[in-house]
């Protein structure tokens, strides 16, 4: 992308989302924070938390744990 602060394409993919948040695995601690321009190198991994309304009304929290493969 040659401008990667000035938006985008937008795409709805999950209804009814009423947060996320978005952590990354950085040696042995985890953080909100990640900018490719200042971290050198990928997280370990990624933790995603989706909290969804559900059909009655109830708020749903879903953990999604993603680990960054490294090429050498």
């Amino acid at each position: 992308d040659d401008e990667p602060e000035s938006g985008g394409p937008e795409s709805v993919v999950l209804d009814n989302v009423t947060d996320i948040k978005f952590e990354f695995r950085q040696k042995s601690d985890w953080t909100s924070k990640w900018d490719s321009r200042e971290d050198r190198q990928m997280p370990l991994a990624v933790r995603t938390t989706v909290r969804v309304m559900n059909y009655r009304g109830n708020v749903e929290e879903f953990v999604i744990l993603s680990f960054i493969n490294k090429v050498q």
